[in-house]
């Protein structure tokens, strides 16, 4: 039966990222990065994405958040069923907001705020694939060594 806790290291990932999207939320409401036309030469006046679009488009900044917190679940039901779909899943999630976050880069400025949550996420989902790999390879290398009718290079022969 798999482990039913994520390891502490994809445990802090996932954390990471969900703090990071939410404080993209708390950004899109008090940083000012929108410049507004004005009527006036020099520097022009900013104003936060919530003033000049709405709140609407805290929809769109909730987005990142969202995803992490699904990927986050899957992660620990994949850990805990051993379901590769699920996992598969996980990662094409953290895959596609990655993708997104740099399309979003190259067309809007806003992509490249999104870049670090959607890393950690493909980092946790990195790290989970790797433990699931090791965890077969340890139940697949006991298996076979209490099942092979001759002993181990370096392992007395015992009758």
């Amino acid at each position: 039966m798999p482990p039913s806790r994520l390891p502490l290291v994809v445990l802090l990932l996932v954390l990471a990222a969900t703090a990071w999207s939410m404080l993209l939320l708390g950004l899109a409401l008090t940083l000012p990065i929108e410049t507004v036309q004005s009527d006036h030469a020099g520097l022009q006046p900013r104003e936060t994405l919530v003033a000049v679009n709405g709140l609407r488009v805290l929809l769109f900044v909730a987005v990142p958040l969202a995803v992490t917190l699904l990927v986050g679940l899957l992660l620990l039901l994949a850990r805990r069923t051993g379901w590769r779909p699920v996992r598969a899943l996980a990662w094409g999630l953290a895959s596609l907001l990655l993708a997104g976050a740099v399309v979003g880069f190259l067309t809007f400025l806003i992509g490249i705020f999104v870049v670090p949550g959607a890393g950690l996420l493909v980092a946790a989902c990195a790290v989970t694939s790797a433990g699931a790999g090791q965890l077969k390879a340890g139940r697949t290398s006991r298996a076979n060594s209490s099942t092979r009718p001759w002993p181990s290079p370096g392992q007395p022969q015992t009758r």
